[in-house]
């Protein structure tokens, strides 16, 4: 999206938009949203506001399948001409590449750690606990912590052991 935001305002803040409405939508139908977030709170607005404007009153969903599929369309579009115009030169296409790679290495994304705090309260035999929550309020300090590592397999490693150790101090190891 830099790339696109770079050359292309207009296309950015376009497909953007799609993507926002995806993971509104999204979020709305597959998570609880708490109605003391404003966050959520905003989330749920915006997708409930999205479902009456794409599908009407009923929500007919062959019409929101077919704008949400459309916007998508549209916004793959945007992303692919953007890449076609930087990596059409041999030289810029390595750069491109690499800087894409870096991104891609740099990007955790929240679901990442809730799988890796799901397997600790599993080991330390935490039972009803609610990953999410715990991983919220600690979520920007572990990105930061991936940062030290110049691999993702190193970060991961070093985070695993870091949650857990954290968790263990926090709710004590499972008595056997």
């Amino acid at each position: 999206m830099n790339i696109v935001r770079n050359s292309s305002p207009d296309d950015q803040k376009a497909a953007s938009r799609a993507f926002q409405d995806v993971q509104n939508i999204r979020t709305f139908h597959a998570h609880n949203l708490l109605s003391s977030s404003r966050s959520d709170q905003y989330k749920l607005t915006q997708a409930k506001a999205w479902l009456v404007q794409n599908g009407g009153a009923e929500r007919d969903w062959d019409r929101c399948t077919a704008k949400l599929c459309s916007g998508l369309a549209g916004a793959l579009d945007i992303l692919c001409t953007h890449w076609n115009r930087v990596t059409a030169s041999p030289e810029d296409a390595v750069t491109a590449i690499q800087a894409l790679i870096d991104a891609i290495e740099r990007e955790w994304e929240p679901h990442l750690f809730d799988r890796m705090v799901e397997e600790v309260a599993v080991t330390l035999g935490l039972s009803d606990f609610d990953p999410v929550k715990y991983r919220q309020a600690r979520l920007e300090d572990w990105r930061k912590t991936t940062e030290f590592f110049l691999d993702r397999t190193s970060a991961e490693a070093a985070l695993r052991r870091a949650i857990h150790q954290e968790m263990t101090i926090k709710f004590g190891a499972a008595s056997i």
